[in-house]
């Protein structure tokens, strides 16, 4: 009886966890998709190119530096927010107003 009792609530904790852990994954995907989504926008607002555009910009920058595509994006939204003072803010490759 014992052994069954453990059984349960081991199993019982670890619906918990794995459940917890499905939340966490949702909110973090929803932030990623919340950066990606800026990011495009800083990107057709500096350089006129359509979402989809913009988005393929940033796979390929992914895929050039073997970064994720959130990564990318976090880079492309923290450059485009930095102070006009700050010169290192605005060197990114996208940023340049220019395709590549």
């Amino acid at each position: 009886m014992a052994s069954g009792a453990w059984s349960w609530t081991s199993q019982r904790q670890s619906t918990r966890t794995g459940t917890r852990l499905a939340t966490e994954a949702v909110a973090a995907s929803a932030l990623n998709r919340a950066v990606i989504e800026q990011a495009k926008g800083v990107l057709m607002g500096r350089t006129g190119v359509t979402a989809d555009q913009a988005y393929e910009l940033m796979s390929q920058l992914s895929q050039d530096t073997n970064r994720k595509v959130h990564a990318v994006a976090q880079d492309i939204v923290d450059r485009a927010t930095v102070r006009p003072e700050d010169p290192a803010g605005q060197d990114h490759p996208l940023l340049s107003g220019h395709e590549g």
